[in-house]
């Protein structure tokens, strides 16, 4: 689990900048073993208010995982991300081209120029409508059957004999032009009433037996081109209404929510309706469909209210909550892969630092009698460990001189301590941290204080620091595995 904690690390620390990679503290690292054991002892030893080394190394942890969030969201945004409501507000303006709203008048436009290239294209063809007029046959022939009837029936057979005539009175065979079959299905809709439910059912059975009367009219009165974008052009329709449908569980039944109910529904949705969400951001311009992922994960990590001490800002407690509740599918169907596994890594580390928070003393009322029992069933199992790097005094001195901190907020170092507890041997924390002096000279000198605390208490090549530097400096993380 160490080893997953630390990897999870390094992979968001890449290209996250200098000063704002995440590296984890040893507590995070050893699973309740020696590194968490002291780092839970040492914690609690920072009483009035004080801020020591250690102290400040955790919280510089949370303020790196938040600067990190925010680069994931601005990665999944496509640039500088947003607030989730800052992001609805922008989804929810029809008169912004490509959002959620914008979403029904420009693909109505697009299929409206499919169309009027048919009609251009079939220049004048008429069609007549034999599978329309028979599906209605169909329909009538069991409304009639229905003692009392059924509301709209009337309507529905005037329109069968109106398309049976033709538009000069003609026979069954009659032909219409392809814009005025094509309007048909508007001035139709406009007679039905509201609660002529059958009505509207038997519509949606016709419209389709009347594409395929105007496809086939219009092949065999030689117009295979015509033919063809109208196919195109009913197919963009079919889609369009039901992108309609998709895009209106986020914006209302009618489109008809405000921005903030717009924020509260994303929200709620990528928790239980992640299908339709995901389809619908899928159907609008990447743009906005990433502001709208960045704006999920800002609002993944915002302050749980009862436990808010910054609202607003950044919690890796509540993030890793939140994305805990969501199963992979969920995941997947909102995010990229590469988004998912980012947001992962950052729930690994959430994970981590809520166990490091669990072995502490909540009281911060000093080294309690159970910390230091810890520290002595510590020194049994590990006593090279316990009595040199793991000693509860040469920590408390570190603590005070705010090296604590800078040692374990320091590239690898975290890494070194995992390893060397993993193999309870000062000798294997002395090379690792030798590797760590090298290739990050500045920490020579707190490397060399650690070394001097122990001093007395490890054999003397227990630390031995190299102060050769090659030109080449290696990896300290390569080392280690």
């Amino acid at each position: 689990m160490g080893r997953e904690i630390l990897d999870a690390g390094e992979r968001l620390s890449t290209g996250n900048g200098v000063g704002n990679e995440i590296r984890p503290l040893v507590g995070n690292t050893s699973n309740g073993g020696i590194g968490s054991q002291a780092t839970a002892m040492l914690q609690p030893t920072i009483t009035g208010g004080r801020i020591g080394g250690l102290n400040g190394a955790v919280n510089r942890f949370e303020d790196q995982a938040a600067h990190t969030a925010t680069r994931i969201a601005d990665g999944a945004a496509g640039g500088a991300s947003t607030d989730l409501a800052t992001a609805a507000s922008r989804a929810n303006d029809p008169t912004n081209p490509g959002s959620l709203a914008a979403y029904a008048g420009n693909t109505e436009q697009a299929a409206r120029t499919v169309y009027r290239a048919a009609e251009q294209a079939a220049n004048g063809a008429q069609v007549p409508t034999p599978s329309t007029i028979s599906r209605i046959d169909e329909i009538l022939s069991d409304w009639d059957a229905v003692p009392g009837g059924v509301p709209g029936t009337d309507t529905l057979r005037q329109l069968r004999n109106d398309l049976a005539a033709g538009p000069n009175g003609g026979s069954t065979s009659a032909a219409w032009s392809i814009d005025g079959l094509r309007r048909l299905r508007t001035s139709f809709g406009d007679r039905i009433e509201s609660g002529q439910r059958q009505l509207q059912e038997a519509a949606k059975r016709l419209w389709p037996a009347l594409s395929d009367d105007i496809f086939r009219g219009l092949r065999v009165s030689g117009n295979p081109d015509a033919a063809r974008l109208y196919r195109q052009a009913d197919r963009q329709w079919a889609q369009r209404i039901d992108g309609i449908t998709v895009i209106n569980r986020v914006l209302g039944k009618n489109a008809d929510l405000s921005a903030d109910a717009v924020a509260k529904n994303l929200s709620s949705m990528a928790k239980g309706d992640y299908d339709h969400l995901g389809r619908a951001l899928n159907l609008i311009d990447p743009a906005h469909a990433g502001a709208i992922r960045g704006g999920l994960i800002n609002s993944l990590g915002e302050q749980i209210a009862s436990r808010a001490t910054r609202p607003g800002e950044f919690s890796l407690e509540s993030f890793g909550t939140r994305w805990g509740k969501m199963s992979e599918e969920a995941r997947n169907a909102m995010f990229a892969p590469s988004t998912v596994r980012d947001l992962n890594d950052l729930a690994t580390l959430a994970g981590s630092q809520r166990r490091v928070g669990q072995l502490g003393n909540p009281s911060r009322s000093g080294i309690t009698n159970q910390n230091w029992n810890e520290t002595r069933a510590i020194g049994v199992e590990g006593a090279a460990l316990a009595g040199g790097v793991w000693n509860p005094a040469v920590w408390l001195t570190l603590v005070g001189s705010g090296v604590a901190g800078r040692l374990l907020a320091t590239p690898g170092v975290a890494r070194a301590l995992v390893r060397g507890g993993e193999s309870r041997s000062i000798e294997v924390v002395s090379r690792r941290l030798g590797e760590v002096a090298r290739r990050y000279p500045a920490a020579e000198q707190d490397i060399a204080q650690l070394r001097e605390a122990v001093s007395g208490k490890a054999p003397d090549h227990g630390l031995t620091i190299s102060k050769q530097h090659t030109g080449e400096q290696p990896n300290p993380f390569d080392q280690f595995d």
